[in-house]
Order: structure tokens, then C-alpha cells, then sequence
């Protein structure tokens, strides 16, 4: 019996071992695949809103929407709601806006947040040096994806925020030829003072230049509570075929080494 106990016990400390460090890995590839999983998610999201901002920008290109005559009346009922640009039917045919009213009550839903974060952005909800708590992690990000973009790199990159416990997902946002009406060459101004009809200062930028990000948070505790349960149930199968194998080893000692000595 005390051969058997030291072998088994032998056998039970290495498989003991071999499923501590097999549910260590298991847990950080889990973590990994769940993180992967939420930015295919973020992707998701975000073609839901191209799709919809590429919808209206051909509605422009048809003539479907008169983007002209809408910008025409624009600076009039500004002045009809104390300046605000947002109450305009202009700035909620801009594409971009669009994309994002359409595809943010699906962001919600998955417990994601979905918004713009543009360096200098007009509206300054967008402008992530603007934001206190998370502006810096953001901007970098920002820099980092429209360097690699502008280069012919990635389009799109997420990271964890691990202060604010958050994966932030970024994809970048192209001008459009509907966008130079508002941010292309000053001089091409209709009002003829270098300003778009909601007023705003001209940025002389050009068709392709890349102007921002489309920008989904997901909060890391649900990711991280899917890697654990993912982590869990397979360390459960394995604790489980640990303890088969274990229990086939005891019957073949005692069948083939127990008691042929016991019987000597």
C-alpha cells in the first residue's frame, strides 16, 4: 500500500502543478481572446455607422439631400435658436453625424459607448484634451492610429485605458468631397470670409485627409468576468479528466503491481 500511496501522490502533486500552470496560461489566453472578441465587436459597431454615414453622404451625391440649400438657411435659424449650430438640419444631414446618431443606440445596447474624438474638434465633446479624466490615454491613441494611417498603416487599434479600466477602440474617419464645404480651402468660402455658413473658420483641409476617429469604450469588468467564466469552465474539464486519469491510474497499480507483490 505504500508504493501504491507514493506513486499516486507522485502522480497527483505533478498533474496538481500541470493544471496550476495550465489554468495560468488558460486564463491569460482567455483574457486575450475576450479582448479580441470586444474589438470585433467595436469593429462591428463602427461599420454599422460607415454604412449609415456612407448612406447619407450618397443621398448628398444624388442630390437627394441639398446640402447648399440647407447650409444657405442655416446661419437663419441659428440666430433663431441663440447660435446653436446642432439645431440646424445642416449639421444633422453632415454624414458623420449621421453615422453616429444611427449606430449609437447598438453601441448602448452592447454596453459600449460609441462618440468622435478629434484633435481641435469644433464641437468640444469631441476634443479629447477636453476631457480630464481620460483625454491624454485618448489623444495618444489618436496620434498613434492617424500617423499609422496616414502612412498607409493600420486603420484602426484599440488599447486598455488601465486607469480608468476601459479598452478604447479607435478607427479612423476620412474627409469626404461633402466635407470641403465646411473644412476645405478658405478661400473657397461662400459667405466670402474664409467661414462656413455655421460660422466657423475654415480649416483648409483636403478630400482623404484623415480627420479624427470613430471611438468605441468598452468597461474591462464585463471582459473580464467573460475570461474568467471561459477560464473556469475549462478548468473544470480538465480537474474532471485529472481525476478519470488519476482513478484509472489506482485500478491499473493495484491490477498490475499491488497484487502480483501481494501475492509474492
Amino acid at each position: 500500500m505504500k508504493i501504491q500511496a507514493t506513486i499516486v501522490l507522485s502522480v497527483a502533486g505533478v498533474l496538481a502543478t500541470m493544471m496550476g500552470t495550465s489554468t495560468l496560461i488558460g486564463t491569460t489566453q482567455a483574457e486575450q481572446r475576450t479582448l479580441e472578441a470586444a474589438a470585433n465587436r467595436a469593429l462591428a459597431v463602427v461599420k454599422a455607422a460607415e454604412s449609415a454615414g456612407a448612406h447619407v453622404a450618397s443621398m448628398h451625391e444624388s442630390g437627394a439631400i441639398d446640402m447648399k440649400a440647407l447650409l444657405a438657411g442655416a446661419r437663419e435659424e441659428m440666430q433663431r435658436s441663440n447660435g446653436d449650430y446642432r439645431s440646424t438640419r445642416a449639421f444633422g444631414a453632415i454624414p458623420v453625424i449621421a453615422a453616429i446618431a444611427a449606430a449609437e443606440g447598438a453601441a448602448e445596447g452592447a454596453g459600449m459607448d460609441l462618440t468622435l474624438t478629434s484633435r481641435d474638434a469644433r464641437n468640444p465633446k469631441y476634443d479629447p484634451t477636453e476631457d480630464p479624466k481620460a483625454g491624454k490615454f485618448r489623444a495618444a491613441l489618436l496620434d498613434e492610429l492617424t500617423a499609422s494611417a496616414t502612412k498607409g498603416g493600420n486603420l484602426s487599434a484599440w488599447r486598455i485605458d488601465e486607469e480608468n479600466d476601459v479598452m478604447v477602440y479607435q478607427h479612423v474617419i476620412r474627409l469626404g468631397e461633402n466635407c470641403m464645404a465646411c473644412h476645405g480651402d478658405p478661400t473657397t468660402s461662400a459667405t466670402d470670409d474664409g467661414k462656413d455658413p455655421l460660422g466657423f473658420r475654415m480649416e483648409g483641409w483636403k478630400a482623404g485627409d484623415v480627420h479624427g476617429a470613430f471611438e468605441v469604450r468598452t468597461p474591462m469588468a464585463p471582459i473580464r468576468a467573460e475570461a474568467r467564466a471561459e477560464a473556469a469552465s475549462s478548468a473544470l474539464v480538465g480537474l474532471v479528466l485529472a481525476g478519470m486519469g488519476l482513478a484509472t491510474l489506482v485500478w491499473l497499480l493495484r491490477l498490475r503491481i499491488i497484487r502480483p507483490i501481494q501475492r509474492m
